[in-house]
């Protein structure tokens, strides 16, 4: 082998490795979230309040995109793995208790439960709607949708606890949980 081609090869070889490392870098960009869409106005929201009725008071946090449940300074419940770009407290389902709800942005179209023939599902960002209650120190799932057709720019809930949803292109909708999901007011039936 001549010297000409031992540093040919060695050429290659240091492009090929820069260029991995370029794709692993943009991959873990995108993996944690920094190519979302522009148009996502990500909140920082606090609310206090004895959410489970025992007498104590939590604290619910949204701040850098992550929601952590508190008692008196105590940890109780973090979720790092979605990017959660807002949050409602307030009793949508007229229950008497307070829910959680979630806007934001995970991996996947679907939650860990997903079709079979679903490959891959999980390098995709997808926009969901999640609804929880808080239940012995943790955010317990009352409802989690799939991925968010359209996806949702803004929100604000209503006076009746229905929501009015705002799409990326400036439409809007009203929804509000009705029986079992979220259910489209203003127009014939539709379902989140």
């Amino acid at each position: 082998m001549t010297s000409r081609t031992s540093t040919n090869n060695k050429r290659i070889l240091i492009a090929a490795v820069l260029v991995l490392a370029a794709a692993g870098i943009v991959f873990a960009l995108y993996w944690y979230g920094f190519f979302l869409p522009s148009w996502i106005r990500w909140e920082d929201r606090t609310y206090a309040m004895d959410f489970d009725n025992d007498g104590k008071i939590e604290t619910v946090t949204l701040k850098d995109r992550h929601v952590r449940l508190e008692r008196e300074g105590e940890l109780l419940y973090e979720k790092k793995e979605w990017y959660v770009s807002d949050m409602i407290c307030a009793d949508i389902d007229h229950d008497g208790i307070t829910e959680v709800v979630l806007l934001c942005w995970n991996h996947g179209d679907y939650g860990i439960s997903h079709p079979f023939w679903e490959k891959n599902q999980y390098v995709i960002f997808s926009e969901h709607f999640y609804i929880f209650e808080v239940k012995r120190d943790i955010l317990f799932p009352q409802w989690m949708s799939s991925k968010l057709i359209p996806e949702i720019a803004e929100w604000k809930l209503n006076d009746d606890m229905s929501f009015t949803f705002k799409e990326p292109d400036g439409e809007e909708s009203t929804w509000a949980w009705l029986h079992w999901g979220m259910e489209r007011l203003d127009q014939e039936p539709g379902y989140y």
